[in-house]
């Protein structure tokens, strides 16, 4: 028995290989760099003031709305009060509140710094209870155009977001 392989028979093994895997890579580089700049709209220079208002949610965050309402005790501030229906629920609280809750709490706005970056808003929830970084959903991209801002959840940058929210959804 031969311990080592001819040659030949180890490029066809290679080149076989070769024709099986490129094909299904092909498509994860061709769409992966700037996937959800190509659905959704540029965050351009929205300002805090902008996105206050109500969203509605759309493909996995059907149901789900946010209303971020300025502070007035903090007038110029870059943030203020959300609140939440039917909001996911992190796993640490799912036995407790459930798959959703409805909530309160504050927002707060980080423009895009660099270009390429997106703008984002966080939540600190305070109702049903005060949550922990990460504990559920706490930070969404924002993307804007003429029409609609859409807030969304960057979790695979090489796929168009399935959680987001848009304003002025009906």
């Amino acid at each position: 028995m031969n311990r080592f392989p001819c040659p030949l028979s180890a490029r066809r093994s290679r080149a076989v290989m070769a024709a099986v895997v490129l094909p299904l890579l092909l498509p994860l580089g061709a769409c992966s760099f700037d996937s959800a700049r190509k659905c959704l709209p540029d965050s351009g220079s929205v300002s805090s003031a902008e996105i206050v208002g109500v969203y509605k949610g759309l493909r996995d965050a059907e149901n789900v709305s946010v209303s971020l309402e300025t502070d007035d005790e903090r007038p110029g501030a870059s943030g203020g009060r959300v609140s939440v229906k039917n909001w996911p629920t992190g796993d640490w609280y799912r036995p407790e509140l459930g798959e959703t809750f409805d909530g309160t709490g504050t927002w707060e706005f980080r423009s895009a710094g660099k270009a390429g970056e997106r703008a984002a808003v966080s939540f600190a929830f305070t109702e049903p209870r005060r949550f922990g970084v990460n504990d559920t959903l706490d930070t969404l991209m924002v993307a804007a155009d003429a029409d609609r801002i859409v807030l969304y959840e960057n979790d695979d940058p090489d796929i168009c977001p399935r959680f987001r929210l848009e304003s002025g959804t009906s």
